[in-house]
């Protein structure tokens, strides 16, 4: 009775610490739970949402979605649809809840050419049919990553590469 009172203490105590260890609200965890899925992330009901033009004050973002290759991109202009920032292919999305979530993809097209091919993140929040707030990664010492995974684990809420969002509405055509 003895040894399987023990051998229940130890599978218990394993139990625990298995559990324990995939704590959601582990400090250690920088995507705090946020998987990037890389291959059904359009299937989100509000996926649909981000396919817009996107007007903020400084910035326009264009969502586009191309139904061929089962790929998004997002263009960031200067002045749309004349002067092109920059284009990244995206190839993950990490959906924090059905209005939020981290874009990550690499640079198609960048005013800077050494960036092409490197990854990036854009962040956005409460997103409607007729608004969004976005936020451009930035971290003092890495504003680009050489590969996806290093973009996923680089890029989060938790590392603070988030920390100004600014407000898009759905572009008007003049």
């Amino acid at each position: 009775m003895k040894k399987q009172i023990k051998i229940l203490s130890i599978l218990a105590i394993i139990i625990l610490s298995s559990v324990s260890c995939s704590n959601p609200n582990n400090p250690n965890n920088q995507n705090k739970n946020i998987i990037a899925d890389t291959t059904n992330w359009k299937d989100r009901a509000n996926y649909k949402l981000l396919q817009q033009v996107w007007q903020g004050t400084s910035l326009v973002f264009n969502y586009i979605n191309n139904e061929n290759d089962y790929a998004g991109a997002l263009n960031s202009y200067f002045e749309y649809p004349k002067i092109m920032n920059y284009n990244i292919v995206v190839e993950a999305i990490g959906w924090i809840s059905d209005t939020e979530g981290i874009i990550y993809g690499r640079y198609g097209y960048n005013l800077d050419y050494s960036l092409l091919k490197k990854y990036y993140a854009i962040a956005f929040r409460n997103l409607t049919e007729n608004g969004v707030e976005f936020s451009e990664a930035s971290l003092s010492d890495k504003k680009y990553t050489d590969t996806l995974e290093e973009a996923l684990n680089t890029f989060t809420i938790a590392s603070g590469a988030f920390k100004t969002y600014n407000n898009y509405t759905v572009y008007k055509q003049q």
